[in-house]
C-alpha cells in the first residue's frame, strides 16, 4: 500500500517517485488504512465477479466474502491494511537506504542499519539503463 500511494503522490507533489507519507508512521494511518480499505474492497468485489464466471466454476476458484456493514469486519479490514503497510515499512527500512520512517519530523531518517548495510558491495545493471 504504501507504494500505490508515494508512487503518484511524489511524483505529483515533488517531482519524481519515491518514498514519502505513506512510509512514515505518520502516513501508515492518515494514508495507508482510507486509502487501502476502499482498494481493498474494490479487489474483493472484483474477485466475487471473477468467481461468479465460467472460469471459476471450472476451476473450482473459492472466494471468501465479507459484509461490509459488519463492524467486526471493517475492523479486521483495516487491521489487517494496516499490519500489511507497517511489513512493508519495516522491510524497507533494511532493503532501501533512504527511510522515511520519522517524517514529517525528520526529512532523511538516520541510517537504521550503519553505513556498511547500505554499502554497495556489486552493481548490475538491467540491459537499457545508463550508469
Amino acid at each position: 500500500m504504501p507504494d500505490v500511494i508515494d508512487s503518484p503522490a511524489s511524483l505529483v507533489f515533488r517531482g519524481h517517485p519515491g518514498q514519502w507519507i505513506a512510509h512514515s508512521l505518520f502516513g501508515l494511518i492518515l494514508a495507508c488504512v482510507p486509502i487501502g480499505l476502499p482498494l481493498t474492497w474494490l479487489v474483493r468485489a472484483m474477485a466475487r465477479l471473477a468467481a461468479k464466471s465460467r472460469l471459476a466454476t471450472i476451476a473450482r476458484i473459492g472466494v471468501r466474502t465479507t459484509s461490509v456493514d459488519n463492524a467486526r469486519s471493517w475492523r479486521v479490514e483495516a487491521w489487517s491494511v494496516w499490519v500489511g503497510a507497517v511489513s512493508h515499512v519495516g522491510f524497507d527500512l533494511f532493503t532501501h537506504e533512504h527511510s522515511k520512517l520519522l517524517w514529517p519530523w525528520l526529512d532523511e531518517d538516520p541510517a537504521w542499519f550503519g553505513a556498511a548495510w547500505t554499502s554497495t558491495w556489486f552493481r548490475v545493471l538491467p540491459p537499457g539503463y545508463a550508469d
